[in-house]
């Protein structure tokens, strides 16, 4: 019986009108919106087909770049994770048909920091003393005594977190090294809109951090105005209290309009506590 949910093969046909003489080799692994590696070994076929072919199933969206053929050299990894983040750390591991007997890992957040670490005999590594709040590049690549090394395969780009705030804690914006350490999100519709930034536009003289949809001015797109402004944060045992001043353009529903009658133009804001994660 079929699968239920088939997934692309990588295989060999010995006549290309005839799609009955398709015998597979591979199974490509379902990745979801992220590039992969797939080394598949040519030496397990042992008939006469003379076409490689790709298999896709009605249903499976695939997409295929950098096609290699040739002798089988040092097998790469095929993806990596990161399982966990901190302020000056990242775990991550990575996935491979064939594994070696070690790895080297790169990582650099520019041009001019990069470092290598090795790891022997394990998939995965914990990278530490790293830079708070800061975007790091991953890469892994194998490494054989008798061959030389694979390619690099990325693992990811993640960023560190921002350092906690310790309380008792009190924040007027008016420290650009404390406003480095807050971190934005926004939801679909409002990615490059609506963005919040720090500046004195909406008051004349106060830093004070605010919604902008053209990077300066005091002015968003109501209808994508879906973004967020985040810092961890350390609880001690007890009640807490959040005091935070704030003015809307419009705070109230039934606020007039210039021409005295009422309108349905309102500003809102949420605040959340959300539990820690680690990635």
């Amino acid at each position: 019986a079929m699968d239920a949910n088939p997934k692309p093969e990588v295989g060999v046909m010995t006549s290309q009108q005839d799609t009955s003489s398709f015998v597979s080799i591979a199974t490509i692994p379902e990745v979801l919106n992220r590039w992969i590696n797939v080394v598949v070994p040519l030496d397990k076929y042992k008939g006469t087909g003379k076409y490689i072919a790709i298999r896709q199933y009605y249903g499976v969206q695939i997409m295929i770049d950098n096609v290699e053929v040739g002798p089988i050299g040092s097998v790469p990894p095929m993806y990596g994770n990161v399982t966990e983040v901190s302020e000056n750390s990242i775990a991550c591991n990575w996935v491979t048909t064939t594994p070696a007997p070690a790895y080297e890992v790169l990582y650099y957040t520019g041009s001019k920091d990069s470092v290598i670490v090795r790891v022997e005999g394990k998939e995965n590594t914990v990278l530490t003393g790293l830079k708070n709040k800061s975007n790091y590049h991953i890469y892994v690549r194998s490494i054989y005594e008798d061959k030389e090394p694979s390619a690099w395969v990325k693992i990811a780009e993640r960023a560190t977190l921002a350092l906690p705030m310790q309380l008792p804690y009190e924040d007027d914006f008016s420290v650009a090294e404390q406003n480095e350490q807050w971190s934005t999100a926004h939801t679909a519709e409002s990615e490059r809109t609506n963005n919040w930034i720090f500046g004195t536009n909406p008051t004349g003289s106060d830093t004070c951090l605010y919604i902008s949809n053209y990077g300066t001015m005091y002015n968003y797109s109501k209808d994508r105005a879906h973004t967020y402004v985040y810092r961890p944060v350390v609880f001690e045992a007890g009640r807490q209290k959040l005091i935070v001043e704030w003015q809307s353009e419009c705070s109230m529903s039934t606020a007039s309009s210039s021409s005295g009658a009422p309108t349905s133009i309102y500003d809102y804001m949420t605040i959340h506590l959300i539990p820690a994660i680690s990635n």
